[in-house]
């Protein structure tokens, strides 16, 4: 299962991108991030780890999102428009 961020604080990524199970991705949803500290590819990206940049979200954005996902976890939830 993907997880994501939502939070201004690049330092968090190296934890998130830990936490992912083989394949996750981890979404980068902050307007604004601090800077991200060097990542270590065997311990943060092995295993087809990915990290993606998704621009313009705002905390209502991401609350929409985590109750899109809630109601509809079969299947991806996209916002069009």
């Amino acid at each position: 299962m993907p997880r994501f961020s939502l939070a201004p604080a690049g330092e968090i990524v190296p934890a998130a991108m830990q936490a992912l199970d083989r394949g996750g991705i981890l979404a980068v949803a902050g307007i604004y991030l601090s800077p991200i500290p060097p990542l270590d590819y065997e311990r943060d990206l092995f295993y087809e780890k990915e990290m993606r940049s998704v621009t313009a979200n705002t905390r209502v954005d991401g609350e929409e999102f985590l109750r899109h996902r809630g109601r509809d976890s079969d299947r991806d939830v996209r916002r069009s428009g």
